[in-house]
């Protein structure tokens, strides 16, 4: 519920432009929403979701966001690196035992969020892709 809150506030925010919910215990319904919050013209261009639990509902909303074409995201962060430090997080907490993207998503809706990913960000800018990152 928690993370569909914060995408319903980022949907309509014209300023915030760097979100790192990391770590956070995210499950599928939050990556959906936040997919549908990147879909309507947000400011957001740095996103960071590792280390949580994103499924195959969740990518493919993602992917659909990144499609639409609405979205300025130019960093998508799903990756587990940033884990939280052993002294910040009991490994037996929400934060600590949250799932990663790779436990739980199917193979071909990863495939389908990183080829959206390319061809979205390779006609959005004309300097080229390489301004453009995403993380898995």
């Amino acid at each position: 519920q928690g993370a569909s809150a914060v995408a319903g506030a980022v949907a309509w925010n014209g300023v915030l432009s760097h979100l790192d919910l990391s770590w956070n215990g995210i499950g599928g319904p939050g990556f959906v929403a936040m997919g549908d919050a990147l879909g309507k013209r947000c400011a957001l261009t740095t996103l960071r979701m590792g280390g949580n639990a994103l499924d195959t509902a969740g990518a493919l909303a993602l992917a659909a966001a990144v499609r639409s074409g609405a979205s300025s995201l130019t960093r998508l962060d799903l990756s587990p690196e940033h884990a939280p430090s052993a002294a910040g997080t009991a490994a037996g907490s929400p934060r600590g035992g949250a799932a990663t993207a790779s436990g739980r998503l199917d193979p071909d809706a990863r495939q389908a969020l990183v080829d959206a990913w390319r061809e979205a960000r390779e006609g959005v800018w004309p300097e080229g892709p390489s301004r453009a990152s995403l993380k898995m």
